[in-house]
């Protein structure tokens, strides 16, 4: 398998990369959001730091995920974690660790658009954040991505060709849209309960998706994202010369802590087979 080489300015050159000791924040005490479907274990407080109160350009709160023994001296993948309808960018601190509590950098942003605004009838989507979908919306939060990995990588050790995108719900339909505009800059994306984007074009990068990796995974009974629904779009993907994962667990439309061991998994599947 062969990877792909990005210009050489394209991610920001990284500065020294700063131990996490530099910033001190505990997680001694943060609860998860309400809306997590997971719950952290008591174990894993307390094993990460935070920079906390960060802002991308168009000023939407971000979170940072720093590694257990963080070492400055090794290449981070970096996960990019685009939550659900009715989330926030602190639902990363509840998935990282379920991930891994070593393996990688993660960072979360803010959907742009609050539920406190939408009229809805669920509940657990009241007083959290989803995401636009239209292309100038996407095309906006996508330079604000590019400059928050940039400014990321002038502090931390973040690998240049193993930047993930990865969402639950209709972030995971967002995380595959920005992959599918932009395959050359990532190193895959995982789908977990989303759908295929809607875009008229999602597949007009054709030449740029051969070999590309992505993961898509559903409950067996998500009713959101089917898992014939799941299976089609894996086809297509396939079809355009992408290598297609597809998984099924026995879930609802919820992320389970055997779907984010997937990524784990995936992803170091990747990184061993381009070694």
């Amino acid at each position: 398998m062969t990877t792909r080489r990005f210009s050489c300015d394209f991610w920001a050159q990284r500065g020294k990369g700063r131990s996490d000791a530099a910033h001190g924040h505990s997680l001694a005490g943060l609860q998860s959001p309400d809306n997590a479907e997971l719950s952290m274990p008591a174990d894993v407080v307390g094993a990460m730091s935070l920079a906390a109160n960060r802002t991308d350009s168009a000023g939407r709160p971000t979170c940072l995920y720093i590694p257990e023994h963080y070492e400055a001296n090794y290449a981070y993948p970096l996960v990019v974690w685009l939550h659900g309808g009715g989330g926030n960018e602190r639902d990363l601190l509840t998935a990282m660790p379920m991930i891994s509590q070593r393996n990688y950098l993660g960072l979360s942003f803010r959907g742009p658009l609050s539920f406190r605004d939408t009229a809805t009838t669920d509940s657990r989507r009241r007083g959290g954040y989803h995401w636009p979908s239209s292309d100038d919306d996407l095309s906006e939060f996508e330079t604000s991505l590019r400059e928050a990995v940039c400014n990321l990588r002038r502090e931390y050790h973040v690998h240049s060709e193993r930047v993930f995108l990865a969402g639950f719900d209709e972030g995971a339909t967002v995380a595959l849209d920005l992959f599918l505009r932009q395959p050359q800059r990532y190193g895959g994306a995982v789908c977990l309960g989303g759908t295929f984007p809607k875009s008229r074009h999602a597949l007009a990068r054709f030449r740029d998706l051969r070999s590309k990796r992505v993961l898509i995974s559903s409950g067996s009974n998500d009713s959101i994202s089917t898992p014939a629904d799941n299976v089609q779009a894996g086809r297509l993907l396939h079809s355009a010369g992408m290598s297609v994962s597809t998984r099924i667990v026995e879930a609802g439309h919820e992320v389970t802590r055997t779907m984010l061991r997937q990524i784990d998994h995936w992803i170091m599947d990747g990184v061993c087979a381009a070694t």
